[in-house]
């Protein structure tokens, strides 16, 4: 944002989003690779946001099939969150492949609550298993 002082002086001002950062990571490693449920956070003045992603790294020409990455938390045992489908279509992923909720404000991030972020994938097997990211504050 630019302006005039009433002097004729000009003036800038700058702001951006902080760079995400994680808050919580949960990874377990198969046979296909390693994946990973991360619970990421950034803010801007007073607006906290958070995210969840799943990340995959492949191993021994392995592949999972990703489902669904979400975020939420429960506060005052009040559950709320958002989840991405990435099942759509069900696609093998045999490279490093990771992907993001839509984002959201943290709500009340004061109090004792629990932020989670949740990974939900399909392994070779047809085994569907879910990875879940938490921190409590």
């Amino acid at each position: 944002m630019q302006g005039e002082f009433g002097d004729g002086s000009l003036w800038d001002l700058h702001a951006s989003w902080g760079a995400w950062q994680t808050a919580a990571e949960k990874c377990t490693t198969y046979t296909a690779g390693k994946v990973c449920a991360r619970y990421e956070v950034r803010r801007y003045r007073d607006t906290p946001q958070e995210r969840g992603r799943i990340a995959y790294t492949p191993a021994n020409g392995g592949y999972i099939i990703p489902i669904a990455v979400g975020v939420g938390s429960t506060i005052d045992n009040s559950t709320t969150g958002r989840t991405s489908l990435l099942c759509q279509p069900c696609t093998k992923r045999t490279t490093p492949y990771s992907a993001t909720t839509r984002i959201r404000e943290t709500p009340n991030p004061g109090g004792t609550n629990e932020y989670y972020a949740t990974a939900r994938f399909e392994q070779p097997d047809g085994t569907t298993s879910v990875l879940k990211a938490a921190i409590t504050g």
